[in-house]
């Protein structure tokens, strides 16, 4: 085993991780070394009205099917955004993530096997050019603060994603924060 990660201290943790966790080993590649489909630039402070649909590749994870498909025929509207997978817990977005490489990964933050948190931490620090959305039911005081310590580049909550969902799919495909509540000490 000491092969696998000699010489390399990413693959040594992505290893231990997946080890702890019960993920298949790296399929002999670091995750910066697969090609992927970059966006046009961001424009910064314009709404998205006057801008074009970005091609954006998204991958739902929650442990419940009906919330996924909700989700799925919310982001239909978009005719440029790609549903690229679904996972139902944290460790199966973390093999899909590595996968199917999306722009954005809409997670779920209570799932079993893995919370959303603890697979957000993970995705952003192997996979960066994933963005996560934590699409959550829990509201509470510091839940942004909590999101964003995770690596996530923002936070919806699932009673108001009718209204927010599109516009922070958008913000965070672009590698612009949206919280729906705020992080504290912002």
């Amino acid at each position: 085993m000491a092969g696998l990660t000699r010489g390399c201290p990413t693959r040594s943790k992505v290893f231990t991780f997946r080890r702890r966790f019960g993920l298949l080993r790296l399929q002999g590649r670091h995750p910066q070394q697969t090609p992927r489909a970059t966006g046009g630039p961001s424009l910064i402070g314009a709404s998205s009205e006057c801008m074009p649909d970005r091609h954006l590749r998204i991958l739902v994870v929650d442990d419940q099917p009906n919330v996924r498909r909700a989700v799925r025929s919310m982001l239909a509207s978009k005719g440029d955004w790609e549903i690229c997978g679904e996972a139902s817990d944290g460790r199966e977005a973390i093999q899909r993530t590595e996968e199917l490489h999306p722009d954005v990964v809409i997670m779920d933050m209570s799932m079993p096997l893995l919370s959303g948190l603890e697979a957000t931490r993970y995705i952003r620090q192997f996979f960066p050019d994933s963005q996560v959305l934590i699409l959550t039911l829990h509201d509470f005081p510091g839940l942004g603060q909590l999101a964003r310590e995770a690596g996530a580049k923002g936070c919806v909550l699932k009673g108001d994603s009718k209204e927010f969902l599109i516009r922070a799919v958008e913000s965070v495909g672009d590698s612009d924060p949206f919280f729906q509540t705020a992080p504290q000490g912002l």
